[in-house]
């Protein structure tokens, strides 16, 4: 209400529970393949009162796991689950991963459970513990970009309840390597302002369940660690990162630049874009290798085989920004 009152409309309050009501943990007693698909399983999956018969095409699917299982009824954020026949079997439910659940981008097979989690529970209770809780929605007007981050509504809260403003702090050992990189800003006009630290020997991984929980509650899918941890650092500060591999810049050197017309980007999401004289982006020697503020390039990507980070920060001019986005 404080926040509505004050000029953040609240539009809404979501309880992450809502859209997991018919999940719950089962533990898979069979599996035998299916009469009439070859990539196809048939699971029969205890819930403790009762027990389903789930046709399953995940790789990894075996006896004794426990699974999070749809039941039909369920309302995932990728779609609804109901009872069907796939190949004359009939499937009560579906066997989820975490991309079914919404949780990922990507994944490779159904989610196994640990045992401690307890068969029959709803899977906020034991396996997902994170989702027990309820997200607002604050529609932030164009005049408050300071409050698109939790920090700037937690900044707005406590002057509208009268309480301290809780202040992380952050702690760190920088070693100075400041030949590391070379940076030339050639469109000080659109970019006043860019930074970058190298961070050595990295693992990349998934993100643990808590992090996923985290970026699901505020629309986003878990990638792996790295980018995962630039969005929530996005998400908390507000102050947007981007994250190169380190080794696939040429000569060591950022440019910021215009772009030239006709100069050709191959994005994150595998799209070829044409860009125009408008356009900012971060480029080394040989060409672009991000539109500045929008999205990362394909050639600099972090994968599973990169080893060091090149982390940017920077600040773009916000109109332009939005044209070219």
């Amino acid at each position: 209400f404080k926040l509505t009152m004050s000029g953040f409309e609240v539009e809404e309050i979501i309880d992450l529970k809502d859209s997991f009501k018919n999940c719950k943990v089962g533990y898979v007693n069979k599996v035998e393949n299916h009469p009439k698909a070859d990539k196809l399983k048939v699971c029969e999956v205890s819930i403790g009162t009762d027990i389903l018969k789930v046709v399953c095409g995940a790789p990894n699917v075996s006896e004794n796991q426990k699974v999070v299982i749809a039941l039909p009824g369920a309302k995932l954020p990728t779609g609804n689950i109901e009872k069907t026949i796939i190949r004359d079997v009939e499937s009560y439910g579906m066997l989820c991963s975490e991309k079914d659940l919404g949780f990922t981008a990507n994944s490779t097979g159904i989610i196994v459970l640990p045992d401690s989690v307890k068969v029959g529970e709803n899977i906020w209770q034991s396996a997902y513990k994170d989702l027990d809780d309820y997200v607002l929605s604050v529609n932030i007007t164009p005049n408050r970009g300071d409050c698109l981050s939790h920090l700037g509504i937690s900044r707005e809260l406590s002057a509208l309840i009268g309480r301290p403003l809780k202040k992380k702090v952050f702690s760190y050992q920088l070693v100075d390597k400041s030949n590391f990189l070379s940076i030339e800003i050639k469109s000080p006009d659109l970019c006043p302002r860019y930074t970058a630290m190298l961070i050595n020997d990295v693992t990349i991984k998934e993100s643990p369940d808590n992090l996923k929980i985290r970026l699901f509650a505020c629309g986003m899918r878990s990638i792996n660690n790295i980018v995962d941890i630039t969005n929530f650092v996005m998400l908390d500060r507000g102050q947007p990162l981007h994250a190169f591999d380190y080794d696939l810049i040429k000569e060591k050197k950022i440019i910021v630049r215009n772009a030239k017309d006709g100069e050709v980007i191959v994005t994150l999401d595998g799209k070829e874009r044409v860009l125009t004289e408008n356009d900012l982006v971060i480029a080394d020697p040989e060409g672009p290798i991000a539109i500045a503020g929008v999205m990362g390039g394909l050639e600099s990507e972090v994968t599973d085989k990169t080893k060091n980070i090149l982390l940017e920060s920077a600040y773009f001019n916000p109109p332009s920004i939005r044209k070219t986005a």
